[in-house]
């Protein structure tokens, strides 16, 4: 299409070599934005499942920011899904997670976590032990 390859990276993603983001210099380039051939197109790519193993986060009680923060810094991805309530995500909080963070279950490295967000948390896990013990 006239566009040239810049730099490629790589991010934890189950979809091995799938186009995450695409970026001229360090912006991201909106859908539909018209580009004059001969642009430099940098894209990141997803790395595929490592098939290293890691421990499952405790994330339940966390906000949106606050769960962006930490993907970001564990290099780690994730699926939102918000009750159908909520109009500020930025206000909602991770009421239920898969996997849990039971010790039991893992994730592969690149492998999403799905995290679901209401705007409050249900009386039953702010009285939960494992909630009382991991927020502390």
């Amino acid at each position: 299409r006239g566009l040239r390859l810049g730099s490629l990276s790589y991010i934890p993603s189950p979809d091995k070599d799938a186009v995450l983001s695409q970026r001229i210099g360090n912006t991201e380039i909106a859908a539909g934005t018209l580009i004059p051939k001969g642009t430099v197109i940098n894209l990141t790519l997803g790395d595929g499942v490592t098939g290293a193993i890691m421990d499952v986060p405790y994330l339940i009680g966390l906000s949106k920011d606050e769960v962006e923060q930490y993907l970001q810094e564990n290099n780690m991805v994730a699926n939102f899904f918000y009750n159908k309530d909520i109009e500020d995500t930025a206000a909602a909080v991770v009421f239920k997670q898969y996997p849990n963070s039971n010790g039991e279950e893992k994730l592969n490295m690149g492998e999403p976590i799905d995290l679901f967000f209401s705007k409050t948390l249900p009386k039953n896990i702010l009285e939960d032990s494992t909630f009382k013990a991991r927020r502390k």
